[in-house]
């Protein structure tokens, strides 16, 4: 039996939601699956495979996602890792792909062996009340589609996506469905977990690999 580890980063709950649900939709396979706040991740041994998730903010995942992929970096890449990212500008034609293209740290996907083909974006939860003025700035101008203000606060997360690219995981992980009562259960990941995680530039000069301190992330 593989034991997944669903590491995410949500400001707001909408990605914790998501990755609680892919959790839930792995129990079907002959798997252990555990979901966990990226920051409340203790130690990465243990698991056979990872699905990382971030929401994006200022074109970008957050940082307590970055703060796991430099403190697990040589573990995670010798193992599968999978990568989704949650955003709006999915929605528009193109933009998941823009999305895994764009929005990513290239370097740290190359450093933990994160290929394209293991990568996907889904639209997550609008609610402009609750969006900062810069943050608003950033969005309408990264957007291609139609205008944003045409778009109303709601929730945009499409569940059978998700649940496809799930399903599609678990078959280049050769994980076997279970079809008998010996469904494997989740590992103490019912709270979902959402922390302030506003990027700042201060933040993104003390992004740092930890076997390199010299090497400043270019975000």
């Amino acid at each position: 039996m593989k034991h997944v580890l669903i590491v995410y980063a949500s400001p707001h709950g909408s990605t914790a939601d998501i990755a609680i649900f892919m959790g839930r939709l792995l129990q079907v396979y002959d798997t252990q699956v555990t979901v966990l706040h990226a920051d409340d991740v203790e130690s990465v041994a243990p698991y056979d495979a990872f699905i990382l998730g971030s929401a994006i903010h200022s074109s970008m995942w957050l940082p307590s996602l970055s703060r796991f992929m430099f403190r697990f970096a040589e573990t995670l890449a010798e193992k599968p890792v999978f990568l989704y990212l949650v955003c709006i500008i999915a929605l528009e034609q193109g933009g998941a792909e823009r999305a895994i293209t764009e929005f990513v740290w290239q370097e740290a996907l190359d450093k933990i062996n994160i290929p394209k083909h293991h990568r996907q974006a889904f639209a997550g939860r609008l609610d402009w009340e609750r969006i900062t003025g810069d943050e608003e700035w950033i969005i309408k101008g990264t957007y291609k589609g139609q205008q944003l203000n045409e778009i109303a606060s709601g929730d945009y997360r499409d569940w059978e996506t998700i649940a496809g690219w799930i399903h599609k995981l678990a078959s280049a992980l050769a994980l076997s469905p279970v079809t008998d009562d010996a469904i494997p259960t989740m590992q103490g990941q019912m709270k979902r977990v959402t922390r302030d995680e506003t990027i700042t530039k201060e933040g993104v000069r003390q992004l740092k690999w930890l076997d390199n301190p010299g090497e400043v992330a270019p975000i």
